[in-house]
């Protein structure tokens, strides 16, 4: 009878490098397997990866599409409905709601939080927070060069705004900032109901801003949605950075 020797078990990201667990192959010779958490911890990196690409793929297609006016008249007729419901004091509310999306409010928060995670010896996470929030005005700038989209002028905008429109950069900073804490907040810190409601808060900023940039008459909804889909994609690939920087060490 064929039997299986097993080694002690795999309690921690070290001992996977330590003690493999061996298990017989179909010559019956037992042979090295590794199992654990180093292992396993390259899965969401490798699907953070395919994430990445499709949802850049979604962004940039979007995006030729926007710029060629195929989507001019859904944005317009979207725009002019939203504009409907305009008011002095839904104004007022959008102006400050739209910061929300700018490094007045983004920055501090994402500063305190990564100021906890150093704290807590999570010091990778700490800094792979920074570098992602803090690359967003560079891929904003780069993108908004590449399609060149003139914003709108349905009606004088609301609130002061300069360079192109696709993508919204304020979108794409509450995006990143809120959207990857959420996620940063799933693997370190939060499960069952607070994971949930991080999840939600975060969702809720994002849908916020992005309805803000719209109601102010300084986006177009192709762009606020290209945003989304840019800024899924860039916490992609941070996660995968994340995940690859931290499958050979404890957390």
């Amino acid at each position: 009878m064929l039997q299986i020797r097993r080694t002690v078990p795999i309690f921690s990201d070290h001992t996977q490098r330590r003690f493999p667990r061996e298990a017989p192959n179909a010559e019956g010779r037992t042979t090295s397997v590794t199992i654990g958490p180093a292992r396993l911890g390259r899965l969401p990196a490798d699907a953070a990866a395919v994430g990445a690409v499709i949802f850049f793929a979604l962004f940039v297609a979007l995006g030729l599409l926007a710029v060629s006016g195929r989507t001019l008249l859904v944005d317009q007729t979207a725009m002019l409905w939203i504009h409907r419901w305009s008011s002095p004091n839904l104004t007022t509310a959008m102006r400050l709601l739209t910061n929300l999306g700018s490094f007045v409010a983004a920055g501090p928060f994402c500063l305190a939080e990564a100021a906890a995670y150093y704290l807590s010896r999570r010091r990778r996470i700490a800094v792979i927070l920074l570098l992602s929030v803090g690359s967003e005005p560079l891929v904003d700038g780069l993108t908004k060069l590449v399609f060149a989209r003139p914003r709108p002028e349905l009606w004088p905008h609301l609130a002061p705004a300069s360079g192109f429109s696709y993508p919204s950069g304020h979108t794409l900073l509450a995006t990143i900032a809120y959207g990857f804490s959420a996620l940063l907040l799933a693997r370190c810190v939060w499960q069952g109901r607070h994971l949930i409601a991080a999840f939600l808060v975060a969702a809720a900023i994002i849908l916020v801003v992005a309805m803000s940039r719209v109601y102010l008459g300084v986006h177009y909804p192709s762009d606020v949605v290209g945003s989304m889909l840019l800024g899924t994609s860039w916490i992609c690939i941070w996660w995968n950075v994340l995940n690859t920087r931290l499958s050979n060490s404890a957390v």
